[in-house]
């Protein structure tokens, strides 16, 4: 029986955490009807606000983790299998806020100026 490697499993364990931090904040009810447990995250907060503050770092970390790991032959089966796993994670927590903003755009409408200009002049 072969064991993996702990570099492996290692790799293959920080690849969760994109999808991790893209569905926290489905968690925010949770968290919010049970204040202590947003507790354990306290930690992780610096991470997070940098992460956040970045602008299209999950765009960027998704193909970073595809072209870097899934697609690179140098890493074992394991942890590319992993790291692809964690992909499909993602885009599974990323469709229902899209369906989201594509249904619900928000109570205003955008106003785009060249294009409202145009529109302006054809009423």
């Amino acid at each position: 029986m072969s064991t993996t490697p702990a570099s492996d499993r290692l790799i293959s364990s920080i690849s969760y955490f994109l999808p991790f931090i893209n569905g926290l904040h489905y968690g925010g009810f949770l968290f919010a009807q049970y204040p202590p447990l947003s507790h354990l995250f306290q930690p992780l907060l610096p991470f997070f606000s940098l992460y956040k503050s970045i602008p299209y770092a999950s765009f960027v970390s998704f193909f970073a983790l595809y072209l870097g790991v899934v697609r690179n032959p140098s890493f074992s089966s394991y942890v590319r299998f992993n790291a692809m796993q964690a992909l499909v994670l993602d885009v599974l927590l990323v469709l229902p806020l899209l369906l989201q903003r594509i249904f619900n755009p928000g109570k205003g409408t955008p106003y785009l100026p060249i294009v409202a200009d145009a529109a302006g002049r054809q009423m």
